[in-house]
């Protein structure tokens, strides 16, 4: 499995995007100039499979998806950097909550864990 690390490698050494998948399905360019950054293949196995019309939209699908790869790299950072933001703030309120019980000498216990959804997850959810 890739990290996150991995990925803003993978970003800085690559060609920056956007990419773009031509019209005949074949090759990947940067944006939309005429340089060429892969292509597509696959067309004569996916005939056999498919016949011409499906082998065509499937073989445009994965150029797609291929040419969307800087964005998608940059999406999945991203929305990383926001779960471990989320998961700071977690953090942060359930010292400050374990913090103000001990404030007005209440023990934390169990029966605080339906307060708590990261406590809930730890177990499946199982609030007995």
């Amino acid at each position: 499995m890739i990290n996150t690390d991995d990925l803003k490698e993978l970003l800085a050494h690559a060609e920056p995007g956007p990419w773009k998948l031509d019209d005949w399905a074949v090759y990947i360019h940067i944006g939309d100039t005429d340089q060429k950054i892969g292509m597509v293949r696959g067309y004569g196995r996916l005939r056999n499979k498919l016949g011409d019309d499906g082998a065509y939209t499937q073989q445009e699908y994965n150029g797609k998806l291929l040419a969307l790869a800087p964005e998608l790299a940059a999406r999945v950072i991203e929305l990383e950097k926001e779960r471990d933001e989320a998961r700071r703030y977690a953090e942060e309120w359930r010292t400050a909550y374990r913090n103000k019980l001990e404030e007005l000498g209440i023990e934390y216990a169990d029966k605080h864990k339906h307060l708590m959804p990261w406590e809930q997850m730890k177990d499946g959810g199982n609030d007995e």
